[in-house]
């Protein structure tokens, strides 16, 4: 039994949070026993992976600048657990987790799940130094691989592409459009417009709350729902309440019903300013909702345009409002990039292409750390 330790900072309600879910779910336990660490609080995933039963310690530390402590804890419990192979996601888990693994004598691999607009020196430094002593980077995408290497000067040898992938199972009992309006009190004849992200500059919602305000009058029964939550809600509901479209569109919070919003939408519409690989773009194309997204980062191996979504080019207004009105006007269009996106994802991006994935790396890894 091969012991792997996950290293989040916190499990929160969000799209790299829910592939530790799946992965908790799914792993293959005649293989792989996960431990699972939180160097912050928990979260709401978190809480869910713990009721699964899967052994999941949380520390509450609050990082910042570097903290030393969150290394040396670790190291302990690599030590005291017998941890074979470390996993980690995103920067700061990645750094302090890598750097514990090095002293504690353990391979490490990390997860990259985006590309970001602002350059950071100190990171790239970091991540560059600790590439030496890493056994893999994982990008969700080939775009995140080639931002990568030549962000940080990282050898292509040391960088792969794993995919995100989805448990298609939890999709199988899936409400009707009826009944998931119902559950959320949303019209029957409302055209539904949603968008599912953290409230933050990356996710471009300002650009879906101004395209949705011109075209009320036009498209009368018009509602638009985003759901998640971040440091811009504040800001986003003065725009909303600037624009004059506060009976029109709705940040309902981070919710866990997301089965139901999904279901009660028209279109799902991702505004990124960048990307890694969106699972909430996902989640919409396995729900067989048409899907209207930017073409940055992963996105533009995930959506293929006309075929099964539509692409508008990032904080481009005009071409978001074009883009709606579009599949607004054309049932058929709509029908056809739902198909489309639904066989995307059974075909390319299911958790057991993402498992088996991992399954190789770790192998190989484990085997290049302790050859026979």
């Amino acid at each position: 039994m091969i012991r792997v330790l996950y290293v989040y900072m916190t499990l929160p309600i969000g799209g790299a949070e829910e592939l530790m879910l799946t992965v908790a779910k799914n792993i293959d336990r005649s293989k792989y026993e996960p431990v699972i660490c939180c160097i912050g609080a928990l979260g709401k995933i978190g809480e869910e992976i713990r009721a699964l039963g899967i052994d999941i310690v949380s520390w509450g530390h609050t990082t910042r600048g570097f903290d030393l402590a969150a290394c040396l804890s670790l190291y302990r419990l690599i030590r005291e657990k017998h941890i074979d192979l470390v996993h980690s996601h995103l920067y700061h888990a990645g750094l302090y987790s890598r750097i514990a693994a090095w002293y504690a004598g353990v391979p490490a691999i990390t997860t990259e799940h985006n590309v970001y607009a602002k350059f950071k020196l100190k990171r790239r430094i970091y991540n560059w130094l600790l590439s030496w002593k890493t056994a893999r980077i994982v990008a969700v995408s080939d775009l995140v691989r080639d931002y990568v290497i030549q962000r940080d000067w990282v050898s292509p040898q040391k960088v792969t592409t794993i995919r995100n992938g989805l448990d298609l199972s939890k999709w199988a009992n899936a409400p009707s459009r009826q009944e998931a309006r119902e559950r959320l009190s949303i019209p029957p004849k409302a055209f539904v417009l949603g968008s599912i992200g953290r409230l933050e500059t990356q996710k471009g919602h300002r650009f879906l709350i101004d395209a949705v305000a011109r075209l009320r009058g036009e498209i009368p029964e018009l509602k638009a729902f985003i759901v998640g939550d971040g440091t811009l809600r504040d800001s986003l509901a003065e725009r909303i309440r600037r624009r004059g479209a506060q009976d029109a569109i709705f940040l309902t919070g981070a919710r866990r019903d997301l089965s139901d919003f999904i279901h009660a939408f028209d279109i799902f519409v991702l505004p990124s300013r960048w990307e890694g690989l969106p699972i909430a773009a996902l989640e919409a194309m396995a729900s067989r909702l048409p899907v209207i997204a930017t073409p940055v980062g992963g996105v533009v191996e995930l959506i293929e345009e006309g075929k099964n979504g539509l692409l508008v080019p990032p904080k481009d207004v005009d071409a978001l409002v074009n883009a709606i009105r579009k599949l607004y006007d054309n049932e058929p269009l709509r029908t056809a990039l739902a198909t489309g996106g639904h066989e995307t994802v059974q075909e390319k991006f299911s958790a057991d292409a993402m498992l088996a994935g991992l399954d190789a790396l770790y192998q190989e890894v484990l085997f290049l750390s302790h050859p026979r």
